[in-house]
């Protein structure tokens, strides 16, 4: 019958396949194949000999991996590790490089503030010429007063400076030739504050290069009343009845002057008032200073 014909069969088969199963949870247990005997032997059928072969497996020994090992930090780095390292530090210089270019509004430092007093206008300046935070020179800022009642100061690039500097000379000198034709008229012509700031801001926006920001300041001579024009780079003008101000110190200059100016000041006090608000905004700021000039 079945059972005793097939029993021994079918209990060799399970305790192989128990043994294997055993092994495959045994960690470092070795791996068990089948001879070609007991191979031919259990997939022949139901008409195989119920007895097994007498060697049913042969024992191999399980294959080692071989563990890489990290290499110590700092010796043998890969060559991709070494070239993401050496980007990282040409990233980090490149920042720190692009931190310490300035704007070239501020490279050579300076600040201009004035205020309008009664009948009377103040213009102050610092005498700090340098390239970034490096000195240069101690000198004051660049003004040119056409006559005694209008001042023109600059504040920005030096070279800029003196290129517009030239560049409104010719073209005041040239209006006021237009005006006085071949005349006899001996009275000297003088420019407004108004024409002059007209003509500087014409200039700036024709250039559109000059990193200048001018402040015209004058007095209007046929009802003296205080005239104060500030000018960006394109020649974008801002009026004021108070104070105007430019350079690298102008956000601390808005709040002294704000605190300390008021209204109807007398020459003298007017050229106090102007000189202690500019000299506390220069105490705030690097790029300015070396002494002031009123």
């Amino acid at each position: 019958d079945f059972e005793t014909l097939r029993f021994t069969r079918c209990k060799t088969i399970v305790d192989d396949q128990t043994r294997i199963a055993e092994a495959g949870y045994t960690k470092d247990a070795p791996t068990f194949k089948w001879t070609p005997e007991y191979e031919e032997w259990l997939f022949t059928g139901p008409d195989a000999d119920p007895n097994p072969p007498n060697k049913i497996y042969v024992k191999q020994e399980p294959v080692q991996e071989k563990v890489k090992k990290n290499p110590p930090r700092g010796k043998n780095i890969p060559g991709s590790s070494l070239l993401f390292l050496i980007a990282i530090i040409m990233l980090q210089w490149s920042l720190a490089h692009a931190q310490q270019q300035q704007n070239p509004l501020t490279m050579n430092g300076g600040s201009l503030l004035a205020m309008a007093g009664n009948e009377c206008v103040a213009l102050a300046t610092d005498k700090r010429f340098g390239s970034g935070p490096q000195m240069v020179n101690i000198a004051p800022r660049h003004v040119w007063s056409p006559h005694p009642n209008l001042m023109l100061g600059f504040v920005g690039l030096e070279g800029d400076v003196q290129s517009l500097s030239e560049d409104l000379k010719v073209q005041v000198t040239a209006k006021r030739n237009r005006a006085l034709g071949f005349g006899t008229d001996k009275v000297e012509r003088r420019i407004s504050p108004p024409a002059l700031a007209c003509i500087t801001s014409h200039v700036l926006f024709e250039k559109r290069g000059y990193f200048v920001e001018p402040i015209v300041v004058g007095l209007i001579e046929s009802t003296r009343k205080p005239f104060l024009c500030a000018m960006d780079m394109i020649g974008a003008q801002s009026f004021s009845k108070s104070f105007v101000c430019s350079g690298a110190a102008a956000k601390s200059l808005y709040g002294t002057a704000e605190a300390l100016w008021k209204p109807n000041m007398e020459p003298e006090e007017l050229a106090e008032v102007c000189g202690r608000a500019f000299q506390a905004a220069l105490e705030r700021d690097c790029f300015s200073g070396y002494g002031v000039l009123v």
